[in-house]
């Protein structure tokens, strides 16, 4: 089944990673997907901490006939190539070339051309971004390890 955004309940999104920093319950460096889910089933009760975030995102069914998820931009999503980013900075449809040197995904160095198609509750401000890994639990695996610094390249055309 495939699904795409629909609405959110209005409430500011709260970092269950940050919060689990903040109160000393994981190092950053293992406020990863992995880590936090280890860290959720080490004892039951521990998702008692996921009510931190208020915040509440609805989906639609798509339908049979969706080729893959859509972005806010209304468009289909193109693993390792659709960006989620700020549309007050990043309009959908903004070209951007991005540079990860410590991230490494399909076995290559992530330095590509990237396209603003999506946008996200957490994702505020010029410099950050959220690349679309996929669908599956492989992309979900690959997507939940990724949080590495990088450089972004606007490109815009000539006034």
């Amino acid at each position: 089944m495939r699904l795409t955004f629909d609405g959110k309940n209005g409430h500011p999104y709260t970092s269950i990673s940050k919060w689990l920093i903040a109160h000393g319950k994981l190092a950053a460096a293992d406020a990863d997907l992995p880590g936090m889910k280890a860290w959720l089933r080490a004892k039951p009760g521990r998702e008692a901490v996921l009510h931190e975030n208020r915040s509440y995102i609805f989906f639609r069914e798509l339908g049979a006939s969706a080729a893959a998820p859509r972005g806010s931009s209304g468009v289909d999503l193109y693993p390792g190539r659709s960006l989620a980013a700020d549309p007050a900075f990043h309009p959908a449809g903004t070209l951007l070339w991005v540079s990860a040197p410590l991230l490494v995904l399909e076995g290559k160095r992530f330095q590509r051309l990237t396209v603003a198609q999506d946008t996200g509750s957490a994702i505020k401000w010029p410099q950050r971004g959220d690349i679309f890994a996929g669908t599956g639990d492989a992309a979900g695996e690959s997507a939940g390890a990724v949080r590495h610094s990088c450089d972004f390249i606007v490109l815009q055309p000539r006034r």
